[in-house]
């Protein structure tokens, strides 16, 4: 299952958590090389958007809790439908 996932992290001053950040980013590269991070993006201001292929809902559940961990943050999750879903042919 694919989620398109758009993060808002907690308010914080930027130079209290910038470890944080920065092993977070470490932490993405890592779930991108197996495969569970497809695509990731910094926006604007603060929080990312990305989208993950994992096999449950649980799993979703499980690297959010792991997000978390490094930068607290809301999350909206969107289910995406697999091809040939796509809107245009």
């Amino acid at each position: 299952m694919q989620y398109l996932v758009e993060t808002t992290p907690q308010a914080a001053r930027p130079d209290d958590i910038r470890a944080n950040q920065l092993a977070l980013w470490r932490w993405l590269a890592e779930e991108r090389k197996q495969g569970k991070v497809l695509h990731a993006w910094r926006k604007p201001g603060r929080g990312a958007v990305f989208v993950v292929e994992v096999e449950s809902h649980d799993s979703l559940h499980a690297l959010l809790q792991t997000w978390c961990n490094y930068v607290p943050a809301t999350f909206n999750c969107t289910p995406l439908l697999p091809p040939p879903a796509e809107v245009w042919p």
